[in-house]
């Protein structure tokens, strides 16, 4: 068997894979391999295996892609809006309606969350509430559930410093990776997810797009979830080689 078949076969029998594995898998097949030649190899197999590097020295299947949310035109509505009332601000804006996609039961109703540094949180709530409907500032689900009544409210939140984000047009919005942990909070907007739907939801991100575990568990640890987001982990038996 060829080493770049060898490789291939490596990476798909598991989630995650170390290039310390990969190396192994050459020598296996080279024995005598200089650490040059080595270094060569690994670079070339990596190249035609279609290996994606997802932290330093990690590496998951190709199959998998990255995350790029779609967000109904309200959403997008709120986050220009803010941008153009809040010169300077990057503000965080997402739709919990993208959790459907991971999801076994669909609902209806959703959030548009605003994340905001504390500092902005009440004048940027204000402005808000003169633009729109049904604006929350960091409510409980009491509250949610027996006053939020159209289909798309929005909620104002504070962010969480150095969550992971992505770039989404003029703002920034969730990744994966916060989106994982943040499941794990007491977040009121995200009470539905909760218990055993939590599970399913992770176990289908992992199984359709691309995690970088030193993001996930970095920011986990930032909330105080890292035991909450491990045993998950655990529960779906992903196969990886991260240390926690």
């Amino acid at each position: 068997m060829k080493v770049y078949d060898a490789v291939r076969e490596v990476v798909e029998s598991g989630e995650l894979i170390s290039r310390e594995e990969i190396a192994e898998v050459v020598k296996e097949h080279q024995p005598g391999i200089s650490q040059s030649n080595l270094n060569w190899t690994i670079r070339e197999v990596l190249s035609k295996t279609g290996v994606k590097s997802i932290s330093k020295g990690k590496y998951q299947k190709s199959e998998k892609y990255e995350f790029m949310p779609e967000y109904s035109p309200l959403t997008t509505e709120v986050g220009e809006f803010l941008i153009s009332q809040f010169p300077g601000i990057v503000p965080v804006v997402w739709n919990t309606r993208i959790l459907n996609y991971f999801s076994q039961h669909m609902l209806f109703n959703s959030f548009i969350v605003v994340e905001v540094e504390k500092e902005i949180i009440e004048p940027l709530f204000e402005t808000l509430q003169v633009k729109f409907e049904d604006v929350f500032l960091e409510p409980s689900e009491e509250i949610l559930w027996r006053y939020a009544r159209k289909s798309e409210v929005i909620v104002v939140k504070k962010v969480v410093s150095q969550a992971p984000l992505l770039k989404f047009h003029e703002m920034k919005t969730v990744s994966l990776e916060k989106l994982i942990v943040d499941l794990h909070s007491k977040d009121a907007i995200l009470s539905p997810f909760h218990g055993g739907e939590t599970l399913s939801i992770v176990r289908s991100i992992f199984q359709k797009h691309i995690i970088r575990f030193d993001r996930l568990m970095r920011y986990a640890g930032r909330r105080g979830l890292k035991p909450e987001v491990y045993q998950t982990l655990s529960d779906i038996a992903i196969n990886h080689s991260y240390k926690f």
